[in-house]
């Protein structure tokens, strides 16, 4: 069975927050104090166990000092990337259009 969207896109999602916090040498506990949330709030997120609503990870890209526009821009670019590789992996006969009803 191939992965949902929703899932890629959640792993996306928290691999993107992840690498943000990192490459700017942020810890958890740091990221959590600046949101008054636990730092377990913040590990959640970057391991896709925890959705954030739009305006929760608004003030993350804003914490990590990055327009929500572009955070929006690089997510979908990596969500793209993701189900392109899905697809490519695929098994012939997966797919929805091969299907015949």
């Amino acid at each position: 069975m191939r992965p949902s969207l929703y899932s890629v896109a959640q792993q996306e999602i928290a691999a993107l927050l992840r690498d943000l916090r990192t490459k700017r040498g942020l810890t958890q506990a740091w990221v959590a104090a600046q949101l008054d949330r636990p730092q377990t709030y913040v590990s959640d997120l970057e391991r896709g166990v925890r959705s954030g609503t739009l305006l929760q990870v608004r003030e993350l890209a804003a914490v990590y000092d990055v327009q929500f526009v572009a955070f929006a821009r690089e997510l979908e670019k990596r969500i793209a990337r993701a189900t392109s590789k899905t697809k490519s992996t695929a098994k012939p006969g997966d797919s929805k259009g091969s299907r015949r009803g």
